[in-house]
Parts: structure tokens; sequence; C-alpha cells
């Protein structure tokens, strides 16, 4: 959706303003990035037009970023820039009308001394002379953390029994990233864990906040840090998909789709097509 504004007090350089928003959902399909797709941006859009001859107009514009709400780790320019030319050819069958601008033509045409034919809307011919971007360096979506998750998965126990989320976090920054919270709404009670074994004695420790390390990983799996479901709000079994959003400190989230598997799983499904069996050192492990 585009709103503007254009002030044509000065035909031969009138400056407009426009708001350009987009709104995208996520993209579909087996093979879709459904993680990284969807988001919101709206762009400040100051521009002009300036009549250099009386059919050509020189044309520019430039789209500053000034929100952006998108899911997962997305690329966008935080600003870019355009320039152009468009001539206008004349349709008119004389050469008195053809030096004439479309309205004197016009005028001129309603005496019958002039072009037998009505005139009609001009054809554009449109010269993109340059697009650049400026300051188009890739970006991390803004309120999106810059962490990949992977193997995110779910393992599901009867009779309303808390449930274990598992995962895998890597950061692609230059900065460790701290994790302090994860929420979905299929669950009332969602808190990070730490499973720690002292001698013969093994507990669940509640947790704060996970670091990430510089482009380095964290491993939520079973035995270590996972994430405690518990109370679920609706009818959860095995092969369902349970999103669960990421807080990062400083307020990025990153929204996970995590598998739910059955109780006696040892890891995420495999990949569809994919068979292990045969290569070395993979035997029969895969996860149940």
């Amino acid at each position: 959706m585009s709103l503007g504004l254009r002030d044509e007090t000065h035909p031969d350089v009138v400056p407009q303003l426009q708001v350009n928003l987009t709104r995208k959902s996520a993209d579909q399909g087996a093979l879709a990035d459904t993680l990284d797709t969807a988001g919101t941006i709206a762009y400040f859009s100051p521009g002009f037009s300036l009549r250099v001859a009386r059919s050509a107009q020189f044309y520019g514009f430039i789209q500053i970023l000034v929100y952006s709400r998108l899911d997962g780790y997305q690329l966008l320019p935080r600003c870019t820039a355009a320039a152009g030319l468009s001539y206008a050819f004349s349709p008119f069958n004389c050469g008195a009308c053809a030096d004439l601008s479309t309205e004197e033509a016009t005028t001129m045409f309603k005496t019958p001394t002039h072009c037998s034919k009505p005139p009609s809307r001009r054809a554009a011919l449109i010269l993109v002379l340059a697009t650049a971007a400026l300051t188009a360096s890739p970006v991390f979506a803004a309120n999106s953390a810059p962490v990949r998750a992977s193997n995110a998965w779910i393992r599901w126990l009867p009779a309303g029994l808390p449930a274990g989320g598992y995962m895998q976090l890597r950061n692609l920054s230059a900065k460790p990233i701290d994790l302090v919270s994860a929420t979905s709404a299929d669950y009332g009670s969602t808190v990070m864990h730490h499973t720690v074994t002292k001698g013969n004695a093994t507990e669940m420790l509640p947790v704060a906040r996970v670091t990430i390390p510089a482009h380095g990983s964290v491993a939520f799996q079973p035995g270590g840090y996972h994430i405690m479901l518990m109370q679920p709000k609706k009818t959860i079994q095995p092969g369902d998909q349970v999103p669960i959003t990421l807080k990062f400190a400083g307020g990025t989230t990153l929204r996970v789709e995590f598998q739910v598997r059955k109780p006696d799983a040892t890891g995420p499904a495999p990949a569809a097509g994919m068979n292990m069996r045969g290569m070395p050192g993979m035997g029969d492990g895969q996860g149940k």
C-alpha cells in the first residue's frame, strides 16, 4: 500500500512524498522457508520530478526504512534511491498540435480546422537511467535476533506430563547473545532448564538465561539445556507442530516451529527421503 502527496504549484518542479507499506505472509510449500519470509516494512519516500523539455521529465526519489517487523532472519536495505527519465510521445496528427502540450492541443482540437482525430492519452516511454541502493548492506530484521534455530523438536509425554523442547541455536553475529525466555501459545508454562548430574543425583535447575557465544552455537538436548513445556492448552500429540517464540536480551525474538515426537524419540525426524542406513557411523541411530 502506498499513500502520497504531490505539490504541483510549479509544474516544472514537482516535489512529492510517499509512505510505502508492505505486509507479506510466510511462504508456503514443501520447500518454503516459512520461518524467515513473513513480515511488515514501511518506507518514507521523498522525491521530485523536473521538467527538462516539453515532453521529457527527470525524476528521482529515495526510500528510507522507518519501520520493520520481520520473522526470522532476513535481509533488507535501510535506504534505496532511484532516478530516471520519462519521455511522452505526442499522439496528435498535425505538426502544430505536436508542438503543444496535451491541454493546449485538446483546446485547439475543439476548432474544426485542426486534427480530425480526437487526442488520445499520451503513450509514455520510461527510460530508467539509474537505480542504486544506498547503505544497503545486509542487516538483521529489526525485531529479530541474528540467531538460527535448527533441529527443533519436542519429546511428548502422555497424560499431560511435562514435555521437553530441544534445538540447536547458532549465533550469526560477532557478539554474544543471551536467550532469556521462551513462550508458546500452546502451553501455559514454558521454563528453561538445565539438567545437572552430581554424583548419583540428577536434577533439573531453572536458568534465567543461556548465552550463545559470538559465531558459536548452543545445543538444547536431552541431559542438558531444554525447555520444559507444561500445562498444554489443547490436545497435542506426536506429529504436530508447536510454535515457540524465543526472546533474547534487548527484546529481539525468533519464532521456531518444533515438531512433536514420541516419548522414545532421540532427536528430530530425518528429512523426507533421507536414509542414513548404510552410511559409515550412522547405522540405525536415527531419531525415532
